[in-house]
């Protein structure tokens, strides 16, 4: 997998988090004959993130994230209201030239070889002219990271990406989950464009916790669903969860070097998060 990943995990010590290394480790394993790896429970936050990010120290880059989406779409209109002052007052002092458009382009070779020989003069319709200043605009929003991040796992499924050959799904909407992940993303792979970062997360974040790396068929890990259920079943049982599903309160955001080797797919840097609700509704 390319780049390193933000991963937000159950607490370590709770019996949900025993619970489902149970399943990663032995049980799922036990029902294929090709292949699997072991690897803590986790929901993916987002990956793609470049190592040169966060060394050499992964711990303090991963303290300087802003996981409020609101506090961190604020302080991106106040950096760009601040760049856009900054630029007006460099204009009016005569210390920044203002940006000149490119010679238009033309169709014809011999008005292209004119106009990119300096030594010839142009004419007047044909001089660059002298564009306005960008205009910088802030960005308003109502959209806000609840208190409480739930994560509501609703269905075992099968699929055909590597790393999700049985997943649990997490509900979607889920506007805390949502928000946390774009703010990751934002931070870890688009230099904290929380717009594109947004778009992602409404087109391509399919929030899950895997229970199978394997590279097998898509169908094979289907046959395996009744099984693996059975036993997810009884697990739940097991951890008696309240009447809305919930099973675990709190969580830890963690970074692993996902680019490396999957048994070297360790925590380099975790910071913990108390507003996390672990419901397990599956069926």
């Amino acid at each position: 997998m390319p780049g390193s990943s933000l991963w937000l995990i159950p607490p370590a010590r709770d019996p949900f988090n025993r619970t489902l290394q149970t399943q990663i480790t032995s049980m799922v394993p036990q029902r294929f004959t090709a292949k699997t790896h072991d690897f803590i429970p986790h929901i993916t936050l987002t990956s793609n993130i470049n190592p040169h990010l966060h060394e050499p120290d992964a711990q303090a880059w991963l303290d300087s994230l802003d996981f409020d989406l609101e506090a961190l779409i604020a302080r991106n209109a106040a950096q760009e209201a601040d760049s856009a002052a900054a630029e007006k007052r460099a204009l009016e002092a005569g210390n920044l030239e203002p940006p000149t458009a490119p010679p238009p382009t033309s169709s014809d070779p011999e008005k292209a070889a004119l106009a990119s020989d300096d030594s010839l003069p142009v004419a007047e319709s044909e001089k660059p002219v002298p564009a306005p200043a960008a205009m910088t605009t802030t960005t308003t929003t109502t959209t806000s990271l609840p208190k409480a991040v739930e994560v509501n796992l609703t269905e075992l499924e099968a699929d055909d990406p590597f790393f999700r050959k049985l997943t649990l799904k997490a509900n979607k909407p889920c506007p805390g989950l949502s928000a946390l992940a774009t703010a990751a993303r934002a931070q870890g792979c688009y230099s904290g464009d929380v717009d594109t970062a947004r778009s992602w997360e409404k087109d391509e974040y399919r929030p899950h916790l895997s229970l199978c790396y394997a590279d097998v068929p898509r169908e094979e890990a289907q046959k395996k669903i009744p099984g693996v259920l059975q036993d997810l079943v009884r697990a739940k049982a097991i951890l008696k969860p309240a009447r809305d599903g919930t099973v675990a309160r709190g969580g830890v955001i963690v970074l692993v070097p996902t680019d490396k080797e999957i048994e070297q797919w360790k925590p380099i840097a975790s910071r913990k998060v108390d507003d996390v609700v672990w419901r397990w509704t599956m069926t």
